[in-house]
């Protein structure tokens, strides 16, 4: 395990600089706005119906109401749109609630399964070979854990090299390596007293070893 950036990703991000600096974006905007129709009432879930506006083909594959216990949730949503909720086979999907907590959904039968990993701001990401197998933050620790056992094992503690830190994350960001095996995150620590945050150190952990 690394505590600073590695140079692969500092060109990477220089790199990056560079495109969207001479990426041509005038072309790809448009000052035309496209609303967001909602077929009303809502579809059953496995229906389809027609987007007005593009023609696409939306499929409604979940209902909170349809066998989920917390009644409190509004919805779910997919955690950030540059993340596949969908695990490593598309058998199974995994939805934040409005109420915080993270639920499981069987995508052959678009049936509510479970409530998983708890409540918060957790940064799931599956596993890209075990469909089973997903990562997620709690705080100061990284986990692996299996959704069909409900087994998890403790993957990495940030407080035993910062034991001020206060918590690890990606900002809701980011993700491990292709592979799984690299992940980066920031170490963070905060004051309660002052109500702010101190950025202390890059982590960039190997899960392998």
């Amino acid at each position: 395990m690394k505590r600073t950036a590695p140079i692969f990703l500092l060109l990477l991000l220089a790199s990056s600089w560079q495109y969207c600096f001479s990426f041509d974006f005038d072309k790809a905007l448009s000052d035309e706005v496209y609303p967001f129709v909602i077929s009303e009432p809502p579809p059953p879930v496995g229906s389809t119906y027609k987007d007005p506006v593009f023609g696409s083909d939306i499929v409604r594959i979940t209902n909170i109401r349809k066998g989920n216990p917390h009644t409190k949730a509004k919805g779910v949503v997919n955690e950030y749109a540059r993340f596949d909720p969908l695990n490593a086979d598309g058998s199974l999907a995994i939805f934040h609630g409005t109420n915080g907590y993270w639920f499981l959904y069987d995508m052959k039968t678009l049936e509510y399964k479970k409530a998983i990993l708890g409540q918060g701001r957790l940064e799931p990401r599956w596993d890209k070979t075990d469909p089973n197998v997903l990562f997620y933050i709690s705080d100061k620790r990284f986990y692996k854990y299996n959704v069909k056992n409900k087994k998890k094992t403790l993957l990495y503690n940030v407080k035993k090299e910062y034991p001020e830190a206060s918590w690890i994350t990606t900002q809701g960001e980011g993700s491990g390596s292709e592979d799984r095996k690299y992940w980066a995150f920031m170490d963070v620590k905060y004051s309660n007293m002052k109500k702010e945050k101190t950025f202390l150190d890059w982590i960039v952990f190997d899960a392998e070893t």
